[in-house]
């Protein structure tokens, strides 16, 4: 389990000063919101270099250690990543699926195939989905199985957010401005 990180030099600006450069995370579920070019993906990137063996004095990570699995919705195509799923009629079925599908059976292999005390870090994960994509995400994610930490933008699985998730702002004010800007969609305006 990772219980936090703390940035700094480089990476301390990569994230902006609008936030903090130490990061707590809880055991289950944790997301980092915030708009576009707040720091959630440099968070992840940071993560995966220290996990990787790569010295970085600039990245201070408390944690058990313990397998850490990543997977970049943002850059990787998940019809494209035999990595993913080694069963061939798994690749072949994903050819022909829509990027939603496909990350929606990558989710669901998550509920089983992910380790006990596993810390799986995931990129953008709901960016291709729609509203039952988004609850699926979110009922793998409060499994509890395994500790994820998840750059997130979708309003909806930010909204869907079980209480128990460790929701962390990287712009003050942001979850606000989300369901306010809901509120106005629900009312028609």
């Amino acid at each position: 389990m990772i219980r936090s990180v703390t940035l700094s030099g480089s990476w301390a600006e990569r994230v902006g000063a609008s936030c903090s450069t130490v990061f707590a995370f809880e055991p289950g579920a944790n997301l980092l919101v915030g708009p576009n070019g707040c720091g959630k993906s440099t968070i992840l990137s940071a993560i995966v270099r220290v996990a990787r063996g790569t010295k970085d004095d600039d990245i201070i990570i408390d944690a058990d250690s313990g397998p850490i699995q990543s997977l970049d919705f943002e850059s990787d195509n998940p019809r494209t990543l035999s990595y993913i799923q080694d069963n061939p009629r798994f690749q072949l079925a994903s050819r022909f699926a829509s990027h939603g599908e496909t990350t929606k059976a990558i989710i669901n292999s998550m509920k089983n195939g992910v380790k006990e005390g596993a810390v799986v870090l995931l990129d953008e994960p709901d960016q291709a989905l729609d509203l039952d994509g988004a609850q699926e995400l979110v009922h793998a994610l409060g499994s509890g199985r395994f500790q994820s930490i998840v750059a997130a933008h979708h309003l909806a699985l930010i909204l869907l957010s079980d209480p128990s998730f460790n929701v962390i702002e990287l712009k003050r004010g942001y979850l606000k401005k989300v369901r306010k800007f809901m509120q106005k969609v629900l009312e028609g305006a």
